[in-house]
């Protein structure tokens, strides 16, 4: 179901038990996956989805984002994301969005950069084919540039990951929601469930293909903050650097 709010863009989503924990809970993955829902389907509405620049050999690539969550939904609950593209900055075209419950107050807010990308040369292309008038410059959902995250050190969790057919999306590589449950399924269990994660920020520095062997490397930032990345084996190339923050 959605509802056209002219550049702006709401669709509900009813949390089901496959988006939910153990606890009845939505979880992080769910969230990230009606967000990345909700910009594709506003993208295709606006004439510049990914089918649209498939015609021309371009597509989008999600290069950052930035999620707030103040309350993570319920089994049962409805959520409505609400969408826009906000501006440019560089190559990168930014979008932000909200979460709301059926109340209307804010639960989770997030921010994000894309990158129109060129399917043959793998190179970002200008920004041409989004009209100035679609934008939303004043209206944000976090006041703050996503910036490059540090590399985490001093490794204290690790595991080894095999790219899956399951793993790949549309456009033929590792979707950016599986880098998020890699990296919580590296931290231990007793940690994930002594708090929920109200932060998280991924910068996309490569991309994984299907049976890529990678290391997937997590390590601690401060009490409750942890920054993680996922290396290629073969190349030791970075293909994201990832920050948690637990409360």
């Amino acid at each position: 179901m959605f509802v056209s709010m002219e550049r702006i863009y709401r669709e509900e989503f009813k949390i089901r038990t496959y988006h939910t924990d153990s606890n009845q809970v939505a979880s992080l993955a769910a969230l990230l996956n009606f967000l990345l829902d909700s910009a594709g389907f506003h993208a295709s509405r606006l004439k510049i989805g990914i089918g649209d620049l498939n015609k021309k050999k371009h597509t989008w690539v999600l290069a950052r984002m930035l999620v707030e969550v103040e309350r993570y939904p319920v089994l049962g609950e409805s959520v409505f994301v609400e969408t826009w593209p906000k501006g440019f900055d560089r190559l990168f075209a930014s979008r932000d969005f909200f979460i709301r419950d059926k109340e209307g107050k804010i639960i989770a807010r997030a921010s994000t950069y894309w990158l129109i990308v060129d399917m043959e040369t793998k190179r970002p292309k200008a920004l041409k084919e989004i009209p100035p008038q679609l934008l939303n410059p004043d209206q944000f959902a976090i006041h703050r540039k996503l910036e490059k995250l540090p590399e985490p050190e001093d490794i204290i969790y690790q595991k080894q990951k095999t790219v899956v057919y399951s793993d790949i999306d549309l456009n033929k590589h590792v979707t950016s929601v599986r880098y998020s449950e890699w990296i919580t399924d590296t931290i231990p269990g007793e940690i994930m469930e002594s708090g929920i994660i109200s932060s998280y920020e991924i910068n996309h520095l490569s991309e994984l293909f299907r049976g890529d062997e990678v290391s997937v490397q997590v390590s601690r930032a401060g009490e409750k903050i942890f920054l993680g990345n996922i290396i290629h084996a073969g190349s030791g190339r970075e293909a994201c650097r990832v920050r948690l923050v637990f409360e």
